[in-house]
């Protein structure tokens, strides 16, 4: 078994703690990948090199992205469908920041002690858990993200609150939004830290909490939480949480090799995600990007920007027609999550570079300060047009699946200080920037949960 793998018997493990102290909210940060040489600038088209120009001098700038040299109409079990993929045309323009900030906290004790808590959660092992000295420095940094918006927190919610009332926390969500539901998270290993800060952010709350490898699966792991413990709860309830495990799926897609040069198979799903959607799942949480970048991916007749384009076209049409199978006039969602920046400052994750900050970076450009990092800007800006085209073909349908676009990648931009280590600059510390992705994914669902209800 890898270093990283999840060390748990086929038997269920149950847990439960109690914090002592009223948690408050922890901060959170980035991700990212890719390095640029002559070999990838040689592949680019003459539209991508103009956008990258552009790019660099602030601009807002429009391109288009070749489409994939063939759809893809085959479904994930191999049936041939008719329906087409989204328009692979492509507008893209400069992001704008200012949809939250990092602000700094005198006193951490309370982040400390909930910290403590948090790191009695069994999932956590030595990829997410970082030095003392580390933890004094990045918990004092608070993720702000306002009362609306896309990277609002609960937490942004119970500071607006009135004095006297309780604040929102995770455990309201799960039970007044999420009964009986099952939470599918599939994709590389920085979708692996969410699952685990989804996990272990609810065990600090005191929930309890039993995981368990899912018979009759390859590799499935379920986190169920239990709602009998929670106050003004249905006693027979429970929340299921379920990663496609260590083994990792970086491309949703099957693939054999390995990096920089995988055989992806874009007419079906990977074995482990099929087997997720067998299960059902109302949210599914994925991501893919991290092994795409110019360095990780280098594909015959096919720059990485169109392998991206491709892979997210195609999963998102697979998983749609797999879903679509089983909604039976309920709407299931897919969130895409955007990648963030890693931070590799002086070379490449395997050329000696280091990410040695120790208070976020708000005086650097992201985009030319890290290697790879315009890559990850790009992809994302491919996603959002990708998913925002899906969803304007989709609109007015009833049941069906319904994607969203899960953009944490400003929670991360500034955060070079919060990886595990200066050699390992694409992990976090947990509890950490992973933590707000969480609390952001959770906010989305109450707000809407709420406006469901008309409140």
């Amino acid at each position: 078994m890898a270093p990283h793998d999840l060390d748990l018997a086929d038997t269920e493990l149950a847990y439960l703690a109690h914090p002592t102290t009223k948690p408050k909210s922890v901060q959170k940060g980035p991700l990212g990948f890719a390095h640029v040489g002559p070999r990838f600038i040689a592949v680019l088209s003459v539209g991508t090199i103009a956008l990258l120009f552009v790019w660099f001098a602030y601009a807002p700038i429009s391109n288009s992205i070749p489409p994939p040299s063939e759809p893809v109409t085959v479904s994930a079990f191999g049936v041939k469908e008719s329906s087409p993929l989204p328009d692979a045309s492509l507008s893209l323009s400069l992001p704008g920041d200012g949809r939250g900030n990092w602000t700094w906290v005198e006193d951490i004790q309370s982040r400390l002690d909930y910290k403590d808590v948090y790191h009695t959660c069994p999932l956590l092992d030595h990829q997410d858990k970082c030095t003392a000295d580390r933890y004094d420095r990045l918990l004092r940094w608070d993720w702000r993200g306002g009362q609306s918006g896309d990277l609002a927190t609960l937490k942004d919610l119970s500071q607006s609150n009135a004095p006297n009332e309780r604040p929102i926390s995770p455990l309201d969500v799960l039970t007044q939004c999420l009964p009986n539901t099952t939470i599918g998270i599939t994709g590389d290993s920085l979708s692996r830290q969410f699952f685990h800060a989804f996990v272990c952010t609810l065990h600090s709350y005191g929930a309890q909490i039993i995981t368990t490898r899912i018979p009759n699966t390859t590799h499935l792991v379920r986190s169920r939480i239990h709602h009998q413990l929670l106050k003004s709860s249905n006693p027979a309830t429970y929340t299921d949480v379920i990663w496609t495990s260590d083994t990792l799926n970086p491309y949703l897609l099957s693939y054999t090799s390995n990096r920089p040069t995988p055989a992806i198979n874009f007419t079906s799903l990977h074995p482990d995600l099929r087997e997720l959607l067998m299960l059902d799942p109302d949210h599914l949480i994925v991501n893919t990007g991290l092994w795409m970048d110019p360095s990780s991916l280098k594909l015959p007749h096919s720059d990485f920007l169109q392998s991206y384009e491709r892979v997210v076209r195609s999963s998102a049409s697979l998983i749609s027609q797999s879903l679509s199978t089983k909604s039976e006039g309920q709407k299931k969602k897919v969130w895409y999550r955007t990648t963030p920046f890693r931070h590799f400052r002086g070379g490449e994750y395997d050329t000696g570079g280091k990410c040695s900050a120790t208070s976020p970076r708000f005086d650097v450009n992201s985009i030319t300060t890290y290697y790879g990092s315009y890559a990850e800007t790009l992809q994302n800006l491919i996603l959002k047009d990708v998913l925002g085209k899906w969803k304007e073909g989709k609109e007015g349908e009833e049941g069906g699946v319904e994607f969203e676009l899960f953009d944490i990648a400003e929670t991360a931009r500034a955060r070079e200080d919060a990886h595990r280590s200066g050699r390992d600059c694409s992990h976090y510390c947990l509890p950490g920037v992973v933590d707000v992705w969480v609390d952001v994914w959770l906010r989305r669902v109450w707000d809407e949960c709420q406006q469901g209800r008309g409140r």
